[in-house]
């Protein structure tokens, strides 16, 4: 594991990891994939993910409620002197993460259909024409971290 932003482009890409995570929350909250923040800092097969689960979640009318809570930390930066791609894994805890209506509830109900869980996450985050944007986002099932 590397130390934690160790240089200002580091905090940089995982600013940019956030930012996307906390659009995918706002997007997931209304049920609009085309949230800017989701497509301001998601590209490639990250903003397909995206976009197909909070389409998912749209077309069957489902809302998400409460938050997740993130702790990621850098595996990979390359290069090191100038980093253009940053790695980050992350434990993300989706257990406040729910759909709010009859059978939906916090993870912590017991709901089958609960988001809810800790849930393994590994992103690329690039550098892209001076900004940085999260370009491959591979979330493991719940329990997995």
């Amino acid at each position: 594991m590397i130390a934690r932003w160790a240089s200002p482009s580091e905090q940089a890409a995982v600013d940019a990891y956030r930012a996307m995570w906390a659009g995918l929350a706002t997007a997931a909250r209304t049920a609009k994939p085309d949230h800017a923040a989701v497509r301001r800092y998601a590209a490639d097969q990250a903003l397909e993910a995206v976009v197909e689960a909070v389409r998912a979640h749209r077309r069957q009318r489902r809302f998400v409620r409460g938050s997740v809570e993130l702790a990621p930390d850098l595996i990979r930066v390359e290069p090191s002197q100038a980093p253009r791609s940053v790695t980050i894994s992350d434990c993300v805890d989706a257990r406040d993460w729910w759909w709010p209506g009859p059978g939906f509830g916090p993870a912590s109900s017991g709901s089958a259909d609960a988001l809810g869980g800790r849930h393994r996450t590994t992103a690329t985050v690039k550098l892209r024409g001076g900004r940085w944007v999260v370009t491959q986002l591979l979330i493991d099932p719940a329990g997995s971290c």
